[in-house]
């Protein structure tokens, strides 16, 4: 504000906004707004005079700033378009940039992919016209994020970077080493979504670095650990992904962000779903959705339906996914973003499956399929093809199968996750056993079980417990077939697998009867040791 008006000249509207300043560093965030609209009132019914119409834009870009962190975005909006309306009157352009890169963000909440590149592009045009490093740096770690949302993942990467040869490491000033920890981030993500994870771990780590000396437990610090948390439950490191989550979490909390609490519970759902824990996830995700339909935050909307169609998926409730997969391919036909509508295409197909309508899912994977190719995202295309190879299985054409199976294996990286290579033995597996060649099935199936087993417990690990039990009962290893739907009876009970658990019991039961009365007295016993007296049923 003295950079505007000097302190003589309104001292009570610098004493406002400097206890402003304080209860936002406390997270005050709405007093903090009172006290910038107090200061504000007094400034609009002042002569005009030099340096008014900056301090009004000033107070303004801090209110709206403050809204979107409440994720109260509409009256954010309505002070960025005041400042907006007046930067004729603006001698210093830094303002104008400022209001328009958050109306960029505002605009990317909202899905308004066009609108906000349309916001930054008018900001970076202004910002290399006033040739000010920290203001282009600025644009550009914005501009940088967004196209990597939109798919552009080669021009976002291009962008970041030049923000790193802008603001160089030896960066002294707290801006510059915050928007230099942004563009690292950012550029962790992009690695992220390229499938190069060691790369990405790295850029978060230089973020968390600079974060730590000048920014900690901000937003951004907040948004670095759930991105390295997402890192590592891809991984299928669980305990280490919930840990770093919980950290963003309690971050969010402090800073009191909606929008950031609903990103983690996001990505707590995720890990959920990939550990099996359905009911786990489905709690996180439904908070994630009440909060982003309350901010009315369609871009964050449509990624939490998708998950929310694959808990609905994994519970069996097929009718329930198929309509929470539409309404994902409905919201991101609104973005633009091919890479977006090809993730909810491609879950669209994966529920039309499991529904039976498989000529409609090999329709969906193959649209899904031939964006991805397009965009040489060969990690993508590698699972798509072993999706459609569980359609070719399912409808039993093994030679179209076999071809997809091939094409993973084409795909695969050696930085690839566990889960996918786990996933390639899996379904290799069930290849070799519909063609009856015990052998191989056998050998495919105890590689994907030697993977799944270091994840940890996961529905994954109990569907190949349950393809290994009926391969050692098709070869009359009685022992072992009982061993291992034994085994994938338990864990599918603990993750709440309920259809592959009454599969396994009625196999289960077929081979040993009294295996089954020794799985309940084992249940009991446990249950009796925890306090509890009831032991999970499941009808055979």
């Amino acid at each position: 504000m003295k950079r505007y008006l000097s302190p003589d000249s309104c001292p009570q509207v610098h004493d406002l906004v400097a206890l402003a300043v304080d209860h936002a560093s406390a997270r005050d965030y709405e007093r903090s707004i009172d006290l910038h609209g107090r200061a504000l009132d007094i400034l609009l019914e002042m002569e005009s005079r030099p340096g008014l119409a900056e301090g009004k834009a000033l107070l303004r870009n801090r209110r709206a700033e403050l809204f979107v962190a409440l994720g109260r975005f509409q009256q954010a909006l309505g002070e960025l378009d005041r400042v907006l309306a007046i930067r004729g009157d603006l001698k210093d352009p830094g303002l104008v940039i400022r209001a328009l890169v958050a109306l960029s963000q505002i605009h990317a909440i909202y899905g308004e992919y066009g609108e906000a590149l349309a916001s930054l592009e008018n900001a970076r045009a202004l910002a290399e016209a006033l040739g000010e490093p920290l203001e282009q740096a600025r644009v550009l770690a914005s501009l940088g994020a967004l196209q990597a949302r939109m798919g552009e993942h080669h021009s976002g990467g291009e962008s970041l970077l030049r923000v790193l040869e802008i603001l160089p490491e030896s960066v002294q000033d707290s801006e510059s080493a915050l928007l230099r920890a942004s563009a690292l981030t950012q550029l962790g993500l992009a690695a992220f979504r390229e499938r190069q994870s060691e790369l990405a771990r790295e850029r978060y780590q230089q973020s968390l670095e600079i974060l730590e000396r000048w920014g900690p437990e901000s937003e951004l610090e907040a948004e670095t650990w759930r991105l390295m948390g997402v890192l590592w439950s891809v991984r299928g490191r669980f305990r280490k992904a919930l840990r770093h989550l919980r950290k963003a979490l309690q971050m969010y909390l402090l800073n009191r962000m909606p929008l950031g609490r609903a990103r983690v519970y996001n990505s707590l759902g995720q890990t959920c779903l990939e550990m099996g824990r359905l009911d786990d996830a489905l709690l996180f995700l439904e908070k994630a959705r009440w909060i982003c339909e309350e901010l009315g935050a369609d871009a964050e909307l449509a990624a939490i339906y998708g998950k929310l169609g694959a808990v609905h998926l994994n519970r069996e409730d097929y009718l329930q996914a198929v309509e929470l997969h539409r309404r994902d391919v409905a919201v991101c036909r609104r973005f633009g973003n091919s890479r977006a509508l090809a993730f909810a295409i491609r879950n669209l197909g994966l529920s039309l499956r499991a529904r039976g309508d498989l000529s409609e899912a090999r329709r969906c994977l193959e649209e899904a399929l031939g964006t991805f190719l397009s965009l040489q995202d060969r990690a993508l295309a590698m699972q798509v093809h072993l999706d459609l190879a569980e359609v070719w299985l399912d409808w039993g054409r093994l030679p179209e199968a076999e071809e997809s199976l091939q094409r993973s294996r084409d795909e695969l990286h050696p930085d690839s996750p566990d889960s996918d290579k786990a996933r390639i033995w899996l379904l290799t597996g069930t290849l070799q056993r519909l063609r009856q060649r015990w052998s191989e099935a056998q050998e495919a199936y105890l590689e994907a079980l030697r993977i799944l087993t270091e994840a940890g417990p996961t529905g994954a690990l109990a569907r190949v417990r349950y393809e290994l039990g009926q391969v050692h009962a098709e070869t009359q290893d009685h022992d072992q077939a009982v061993y291992h739907l034994h085994e994938c009876l338990v864990l599918a009970r603990q993750l709440g697998a309920t259809h592959l658990a009454r599969k396994a019991m009625r196999m289960l039961d077929r081979l040993d009867e009294v295996e089954v009365v020794n799985l309940l007295l084992e249940e009991l016993e446990a249950s009796q040791e925890s306090g509890a007296e009831q032991i999970p049923t499941v009808s055979p």
